[in-house]
């Protein structure tokens, strides 16, 4: 098997509701998120490739980019810190990759220069895994 990658980057507003009041990312501020899509897969015999980019990009314009480019990520996720950013990523993209023939396997979000999360699809992830996963993205922001 090999993996390629692929990165985007996402512009966009957010605030993280969970902080107490005072500290600055309870504010509604702004980023530049870089998010590299790993996928795993075999090679195709004529192709010679494991998906074509062209339809990587595209899922990812359908999945990702037209629903948080530009916007206020609260709109889709209740506490979008970048851990919570790359499970959602991975829940909205594992089925298109998937239906391209291979696995995302891998999310990993660089916000700004000096901060990066990594998502690591566990080999034995599942539908109890991704319900719990789900659960913790989308719980709401405490009170």
């Amino acid at each position: 098997m090999i993996t390629i990658s692929r990165t985007f980057p996402i512009q966009a507003a957010h605030r993280l509701p969970n902080t107490p009041p005072d500290h600055k990312c309870h504010r509604l501020h702004g980023h530049t998120w870089h998010v590299r899509l790993e996928v795993l897969g075999p090679l195709h015999p004529t192709l010679g490739w494991i998906v074509d980019y062209g339809d990587l990009d595209a899922a990812w314009q359908e999945h990702v980019h037209r629903v948080l480019d530009h916007g206020c990520m609260n709109d889709t996720l209740p506490n979008p810190t970048t851990e919570l950013l790359a499970m959602w990523i991975w829940i909205v993209m594992y089925p298109p990759v998937r239906a391209l023939g291979a696995s995302l396997v891998r999310v990993e979000i660089d916000e700004g220069d000096r901060n990066r999360c990594v998502f690591l699809a566990a080999p034995a992830w599942d539908a109890a895994a991704e319900e719990r996963a789900r659960a913790q993205v989308f719980r709401e922001p405490s009170a």
